[in-house]
């Protein structure tokens, strides 16, 4: 759009890239000038790339921040939010871009055309999966002289691929947490444990819980989880399940707070008490979890602090390690006060 500018006004390129520049004062450029500039830019609907200002006039490489859709969790946009004030206090430019399952690559090639070098990717990264998800041979041929930081990785990472030293995965090792977890609880008196996260199956049966007192509640995909309140969802996980659990000393995990609150909803209302009959763990810790009608138990993620361990890094140029996991915390509270579990955690 500048050539046609610079064609139609009868001026070079470059004289019309200092008139929409925003300092075209400094370059002695006659006012009268600079109006007619801006004023058929205006009617041509053009639009100044800040961001391409800012890497021309400070030589800085932005950091690129990539959020899926379907993540946008509490504790996600938190660390998101972390990250924007670190950068903005250190006078760091960033671009964020969002992106869908199956965009990861095209989010890194629009990166790269900024000049962008470091990125973190906000997601729930299951690298056996994500083989299925996203296309691998372009994300790795685009990411070519950039460093990505994966800051949900599920550990263990396991497979057969090799990735290369530019990726970090950053990352939680929720297998760890629940075999501790129900280690805890194997001795406990449950009766039957209502379990929808798909780390606690293994988990559980890993600490000695027999499988017939298991009952696995149907997961819910994330593109479910967007279209219908989650609340909701639990109330329907919470009918399927009450009717089961009557009379039974039961413990109930899923993998949502708010899913849990809206399961302890119904078991309320059907005359369950809770902790005395269900013990009831969500997953994620979100701030509403210690004003639920019983206070929720629940497991908190570090997202903000890795985040702050990252961007510290990339800011003051330090090497960060192509691994790290970071311990998840268990936020004991009414639904499943600690000491129910007769066992110690190792």
């Amino acid at each position: 759009m500048l050539d046609q500018i610079a064609r139609e006004l009868h001026l070079a390129k470059s004289t019309v890239s200092m008139c929409l520049s925003g300092n075209a004062l400094k370059y002695k450029i006659k006012a009268e000038t600079i109006a007619n500039v801006c004023a058929y830019a205006a009617q041509l609907g053009y639009v100044p790339n800040r961001m391409a200002q800012r890497l021309s006039q400070k030589g800085l490489s932005p950091v690129g921040i990539m959020l899926r859709f379907d993540s946008c969790t509490e504790k996600r946009l938190a660390a998101l939010q972390a990250a924007v004030r670190q950068l903005s206090e250190s006078g760091r430019d960033y671009l964020i871009y969002h992106y869908s399952l199956g965009g990861l690559a095209a989010g890194i090639a629009e990166l790269k055309g900024y000049r962008i070098q470091e990125v973190l990717c906000y997601s729930a990264f299951d690298f056996v999966k994500i083989h299925e998800q996203e296309n691998i041979s372009d994300l790795l041929s685009l990411s070519q002289g950039m460093e990505l930081f994966f800051m949900d990785t599920y550990f263990p990472v396991v497979g057969d691929f090799s990735w290369p030293s530019r990726f970090h995965l950053y990352g939680f090792n929720r297998q760890a947490l629940y075999n501790d977890f129900f280690r805890r609880f194997v001795d406990a008196g449950i009766e039957l444990f209502v379990i929808e996260d798909e780390f606690c199956v293994p988990a559980a049966l890993s600490a000695g819980i027999s499988r017939d007192k298991i009952f696995p509640l149907p997961e819910q995909g994330w593109s479910q989880y967007l279209s219908e309140n989650i609340f909701d969802i639990g109330i329907a996980a919470g009918e399927l399940i009450v009717e089961r659990i009557a009379g039974r000393r039961s413990m109930i995990v899923v993998r949502d707070d708010r899913r849990a609150a809206g399961i302890m909803d119904v078991l309320l209302r059907k005359g369950c008490r809770i902790p005395e009959d269900a013990l009831v763990i969500g997953f994620d810790n979100i701030e509403a979890a210690p004003f639920f009608r019983v206070p929720l138990t629940s497991v908190d993620l570090p997202f903000t602090l890795m985040t702050h361990e990252v961007i510290d890094g990339i800011i003051k140029n330090k090497k960060l390690p192509r691994q790290k996991i970071f311990p998840l915390e268990m936020v004991w509270r009414t639904s499943c006060p600690e000491e129910a579990g007769l066992a110690t955690i190792k």
